[in-house]
């Protein structure tokens, strides 16, 4: 299935990149399209990244020292690309800061945190990522202009296939990505919360020790 999606999508954006009779609404549709099917690629990769922690697969886990900083400001630069065309602002504040931990989990981690508050802001919104050290532990937090939630939603928002309304807004998902970031966040001895209001964002803090606590 995802081989066929990701077949799919080089063809329409092959398609756009060669039109030579420029058509603004054929072209808008095109980039539903590939959105659309970004979105299923993503949904597919949670899918598959959570089953790992529910003991039906091998978690494979490879902590390392890297700095979780600079592989702040990567995802952040790739993701002001992503959401340029949405009139969305990402603004950072990031240290560098040395972090012991696997690498391409805590990228996952932050990729989804950016993807939700992405889906669930408002048009020319902003979106912040901050990641800095407090005491013996990372701080990553980011906050959204975006629809926010109510108490309800703010207390199950972790729950997996959790989705929260959707009556304010056009918006779907699986109610995966932040159940992945609470896993996440746990197989690292951390933890997530959310602080919200409705009609005006979202704030997510994550907080990890620098060094895994000995057991």
């Amino acid at each position: 299935l995802k081989d066929c999606i990701k077949i799919y999508l080089s063809h329409n954006i092959d398609c756009l990149v060669k039109e030579v009779n420029f058509d603004k609404e054929k072209s808008l549709n095109r980039l539903e399209v590939i959105n659309g099917l970004l979105k299923a690629l993503e949904d597919i990769d949670n899918i598959i990244n959570l089953s790992k922690y529910d003991g039906s697969t091998k978690l494979n886990i490879f902590f390392e020292e890297f700095n979780i900083g600079e592989l702040g400001r990567e995802i952040a630069e790739d993701y002001k690309n992503i959401i340029g065309h949405k009139r969305l602002k990402l603004v950072t504040m990031i240290e560098d800061i040395g972090f012991y931990g696997d690498k391409e989990k805590i990228d996952e981690l932050i990729t989804n945190l950016l993807s939700n508050a992405t889906k669930y802001n408002v048009e020319e919104g902003s979106i912040s990522l901050k990641i800095y050290r407090e005491l013996n532990n990372v701080k990553i937090i980011v906050e959204d202009t975006g629809l926010g939630m109510t108490e309800e939603e703010q207390r199950r928002i972790f729950e997996r296939f959790y989705v929260a309304d959707k009556s304010r807004g056009k918006k779907s998902g699986t109610g995966l990505g932040l159940s992945l970031v609470k896993h996440v966040a746990i197989i690292h001895g951390g933890k997530v919360s959310v602080q919200s209001q409705l009609n005006k964002g979202s704030v997510f803090v994550v907080t990890l020790p620098i060094e895994l606590p000995e057991e």
